[in-house]
């Protein structure tokens, strides 16, 4: 999501008052150029940063997205490579596709997408306001018997993600459920040679903030608006602690 220079850039605006071009490029050992294209890439996650010539530049807002983009740079956590988008077709059609032509496990999240897939290909409709991730895996030995561990965990995770906001989430299969009103389901697909997996992807889609009449929310049914990059944090966060658990699922 962030390479190691666009961390270093962050980290640096946010410890300091005022910071040049010149003096980031002189610690990273790059171009004031490439420092421009960082402080660019920072405003596109969403990052509030003044410029001026004399000054450099001032961290002046957070991103909303700041509790995962903090989550996802820990170089502890379970995925090899990081993806986020404004707008995509599907999130687990492209972790899918990764993960048929490179080894080595993948999270894919969005804003929205334009052709989210439900149980048996169904439409789910993906407007902004949600939380939408893929997580894919590549086990270096993991059985089958074990895949039921991994759609647990997230469950968990999803529910201990919304108990820090005193909701309390139950489960119908891997449909997500407040007070008996789906907001948002867990697809799980495998792909397997034998008795062994191949690889697996675990898609999330929970509907938070205000969503159009067709489908529940969050807000539709609680009337509380929460955070959901600090709820995506969350999840990922707790999900990870448990995975690494799995027996075979990584070296």
């Amino acid at each position: 999501m962030l390479n190691e220079n666009e961390l270093s850039v962050l980290y640096t605006l946010e410890k300091e008052d005022w910071v040049s071009g010149e003096i980031l490029a002189e610690h990273l050992k790059i171009s004031r150029t490439a420092v421009w294209k960082y402080i660019k890439k920072l405003e596109n996650l969403g990052y509030g940063i003044d410029s001026t010539r004399k000054k450099g530049y001032k961290l002046v807002k957070l991103s909303e997205m700041h509790p995962v983009v903090k989550i996802l740079n820990n170089k502890s956590l379970c995925y090899d490579k990081i993806i986020y988008h404004k707008v995509t077709n599907s999130t687990q059609q492209e972790v899918i596709k990764h993960l048929f032509n490179e080894k080595g496990n993948i999270l894919v999240f969005a804003d929205r997408q334009t052709s989210g897939r439900g149980h048996e290909d169904s439409d789910w409709l993906s407007p902004e306001g949600g939380i939408y991730f893929s997580a894919g895996f590549s086990p270096f030995r993991l059985f089958l018997s074990d895949l039921n561990k991994m759609v647990n965990i997230f469950k968990y995770a999803v529910k201990d993600a919304f108990n820090n906001n005193h909701i309390d989430i139950d489960f119908l299969g891997n449909d997500i459920l407040i007070n008996n009103r789906k907001i948002g389901g867990i697809l799980e697909e495998r792909f397997s040679e034998g008795d062994r997996s191949k690889f697996i992807v675990i898609g999330v889609g929970i509907y938070v903030t205000k969503c159009p009449s067709t489908v529940e929310s969050v807000y539709s049914v609680t009337g509380k608006s929460l955070d959901r990059w600090q709820i995506l944090a969350d999840t990922l966060k707790i999900s990870c602690e448990n995975l690494k658990l799995v027996r075979g699922l990584f070296k």
